[in-house]
C-alpha cells in the first residue's frame, strides 16, 4: 500500500531519514489535463510495449509536451516531443516526431504517423527504489513560515542537496495534483552516467496546495550499472495517427477529476497504469497505491 496521510508529529521514519531546511526555490505551475508521460501519444504508447522497448513495470518516466515547429530550410512544419521512461527492468529515452501539414485556415493538423528514435539500457537484474523520509525545517518569523524566495526551473533545487546532487545535471521534472482536502507534488529525475542509470522519485502530501510547502518529502532512488546500451527506432501506424485521431485520445489519458469515471479501466494498458489519481480496477478517483506502485482504492486492494 501507499503511506497514507498522517500527522506531521507521527510521521513514519526510515532509514537515511534526516532533518534539511527547504531550498530556497519553487516551481511555477499551471492547469493541465496531462502530465508526465501522459504526454506520450497513445498509439506511440502502444507500439512502444508491443515491439518490446518498454518492458517491465513503470517505476518512473516522463515526457515533454508536444511542440509544433517549422523548418527555416524549406518552411515545413513538424511536432516533437522528448520522454524517457524506466522499469525495475529497463531505462529508455527516445524522441519522436511526425510531420505536420498548413490546413486552408492557417492550422496545423497532422500528416504523417509518430516516429520515435532512441536508446534503451537494460539492467543486470531487477531492481528496487530505495526509500528514506526528508523532513524540512523551514524558518519562521513571527510564528509564520517563509515562503520559498525565487522561483525555479529546475525542480531538484527544491530537494534537499544529499538528495539532489548525485542526480544533477540530468533530466528532471515535476508536477502538482490536488483535490478537495489533498494535494501532491512529485518530482522525477533521471540521469545516464557512463554505464550507470541513476533515477529519482520524490513525492509530497499534503491537505492543501499552500501546506505542501511545509511538508515531508518521500525520496526513492535508483542507482544500478546497466549491462548494454540498444538503439531503437519505432513507427506508428498511419492509420491510428492520421487527421482527426490526433493523440493522446481522451479515454486513455483524461486527467482525474476533468471527467467522471464510468467504466473500469483495461488494466491490459499497462503503460498508463502508473503516475495517476484513478484506481486501475474501478476507474474510482484514489490517492491509495498498492505495493507496485499502482493507483488502487482500498476496496479494489485485497492486501488493504
Amino acid at each position: 500500500m501507499g503511506i497514507p496521510d498522517v500527522p506531521r508529529a507521527t510521521a513514519p521514519a526510515a532509514r537515511g531519514s534526516a532533518v534539511a531546511k527547504r531550498g530556497p526555490g519553487r516551481i511555477g505551475y499551471e492547469d493541465a489535463e496531462l502530465i508526465g508521460f501522459e504526454h506520450v501519444p497513445a498509439a506511440l504508447a502502444r507500439e512502444l510495449w508491443s515491439s518490446g522497448v518498454l518492458f517491465g513495470s513503470m517505476w518512473v518516466g516522463t515526457a515533454e509536451r508536444p511542440v509544433a515547429r517549422r523548418r527555416a530550410s524549406d518552411g515545413s512544419h513538424y511536432q516533437q516531443l522528448h520522454a524517457w521512461w524506466a522499469s525495475e527492468w529497463r531505462y529508455a529515452e527516445f524522441d519522436a516526431g511526425r510531420e505536420l501539414a498548413v490546413v486552408g485556415d492557417g492550422r496545423l493538423r497532422p500528416e504523417g504517423p509518430w516516429n520515435a528514435r532512441g536508446t534503451f539500457y537494460d539492467y543486470p537484474q531487477a531492481v528496487a527504489g530505495i526509500r528514506s523520509i526528508w523532513r524540512f525545517q523551514a524558518p519562521e518569523t513571527g510564528g509564520t513560515r517563509n515562503p520559498p524566495s525565487r522561483r525555479t526551473n529546475n525542480p531538484l533545487e527544491v530537494l534537499p542537496p544529499p538528495v539532489a546532487s548525485p542526480i544533477m545535471g540530468g533530466k528532471s521534472d515535476s508536477w502538482r495534483e490536488y483535490g478537495k482536502g489533498w494535494a501532491t507534488e512529485t518530482i522525477v529525475a533521471s540521469k545516464v552516467s557512463g554505464s550507470r542509470v541513476l533515477l529519482l522519485r520524490a513525492n509530497s502530501e499534503a491537505s492543501s496546495r499552500r501546506a505542501l510547502d511545509s511538508a515531508d518529502w518521500m525520496v526513492e532512488t535508483i542507482d544500478t550499472p546497466t549491462t548494454r546500451a540498444t538503439p531503437f527506432s519505432v513507427a506508428v501506424p498511419y492509420a491510428e495517427t492520421g487527421p482527426g485521431l490526433d493523440a493522446p485520445t481522451p479515454e486513455l489519458q483524461r486527467r482525474p477529476g476533468t471527467e467522471a469515471a464510468s467504466k473500469p479501466v483495461d488494466q491490459s494498458r499497462g503503460w498508463d497504469q502508473y503516475h495517476r489519481r484513478v484506481c486501475v480496477v474501478c476507474g474510482t478517483e484514489t490517492r491509495w497505491r498498492d505495493d507496485q506502485g499502482r493507483a488502487l482504492c482500498p476496496t479494489c486492494n485485497p492486501a488493504s
